[in-house]
């Protein structure tokens, strides 16, 4: 099979806003929210399904005049945690940032920055440490108890941005507030009469992304895209459909280039520790192998389609499990997934069996193929 790679620049024309587990509409849930706020980076999944929409539309054509189905171009469905192809499209990896040709990803929860007595920003790392003791924590070892040496719990932990090839320059940490401006929008909703009501005010959050930087990422297909006729389209994601510019960029690198771009790293035996650089689907029992962690989790819903049978697309229907696929009719229409909580990008594991953690977060080959579960080894 021939591999393809490309580099894939994605830039918000305007705000953007993209929704997450909280929205206005939340009937089915029994609530409703007045304050909304937009994710700063877009869910693989949306990436994804910008990508199998540009193949249909043939925003995005590939080399030679065959005439291709639409399920040989974007697969027989959307992303279900089983798939790990879809149509032409390999391989995703995480989203970077860009900026002057520099990628910037997750720096760690292991990174505090704060305020010192003369007002000067401090960056600390921290140390794993133990003492003796007995703690309930650790299914490795009983009677070792280990803590963060340089943490300072009176200060904020937030997450940072990191050049890829310097992950110990701690001087060039950079802060999503540096890259994202706040857009608040206000509003209220009218019924078809006109009027208003208490209930109907709202606030929405969206952000604005600083034009030194744009989204990055590489995408892996099975067959050559034509780029005689422009290396650019514009593209629509997001809950409010925001407007964005894509570049694809030809890397003509073989196998090798996506593994170098989503490297991991080879451990070494009871040293290091791992960094997610993407969100991560994992057991619980990877917490078993772990004698620390430093970990976020994240929301994470899917919406399930099928090529040739999904027509009903404005009419998206809620269940626990994309399993009720399988009733009769239900396929006309798309499916949302059960909730799901993944490991947030940045969170921080500690073994003294790398390997066996590796093997738990690689099985899942469904949520690689598609960006999430990519992590680094960091030898210390």
């Amino acid at each position: 099979m021939n591999i393809y790679n490309y580099e894939l620049i994605i830039r918000p024309v305007n705000s953007f806003f993209f929704g997450g587990e909280k929205k206005f509409n939340s009937a089915e849930e029994g609530e409703t929210n007045y304050l909304v706020s937009s994710m700063v980076v877009p869910q693989q999944t949306t990436i994804l399904g910008m990508l199998r929409y540009a193949l249909l539309m043939r925003q995005i054509k590939l080399e030679g005049s065959a005439a291709w189905k639409d399920v040989d171009l974007i697969g027989e469905n959307s992303f279900d945690g089983k798939s790990t192809s879809f149509g032409i499209i390999q391989k995703l990896s995480p989203i970077y940032f860009k900026k002057n040709n520099i990628l910037f990803e997750e720096a760690g929860l292991n990174i505090q920055i704060y305020k010192d007595e003369n007002d000067n920003d401090v960056s600390t790392r921290f140390d794993l440490a133990e003492i003796g003791g007995s703690s309930h924590s650790s299914h490795e070892n009983k009677s070792k108890v280990y803590f963060l040496k340089n943490y300072i719990p009176k200060q904020d932990q937030n997450h940072f941005l990191i050049d890829r090839t310097n992950h110990y320059n701690d001087a060039e940490l950079i802060s999503y507030s540096d890259i994202f401006t706040v857009c608040e929008q206000p509003g209220n909703k009218k019924d078809r009469s006109g009027k208003t009501s208490l209930e109907g005010f709202y606030r929405q959050t969206k952000y604005r992304m600083n034009p030194d930087f744009s989204f990055c990422l590489f995408l892996q297909t099975n067959n050559k895209i034509d780029l005689t006729n422009g290396d650019c389209f514009f593209a629509t994601m997001g809950g409010d459909q925001s407007l964005f510019e894509v570049k694809l960029n030809y890397q003509n690198q073989g196998e090798d280039y996506f593994s170098l771009n989503c490297r991991s790293g080879d451990p070494k035996p009871n040293e290091g520790y791992i960094k997610f650089i993407s969100h991560a689907f994992v057991s619980n029992s990877i917490l078993f192998e772990c004698k620390f962690s430093i970990i976020e989790t994240a929301s994470f819903r899917y919406i399930y389609t099928e090529t040739a049978k999904t027509t009903d697309w404005n009419n998206v229907r809620t269940r626990k499990s994309v399993k009720s696929n399988t009733e009769e009719g239900d396929n006309r229409r798309p499916q949302m997934s059960k909730q799901i909580r993944l490991l947030n990008k940045g969170s921080i594991l500690y073994s003294d069996n790398l390997s066996k953690v590796m093997a738990e977060i690689e099985k899942h080959e469904a949520y690689r193929a598609i960006g999430y579960n990519y992590y680094e080894v960091i030898n210390q």
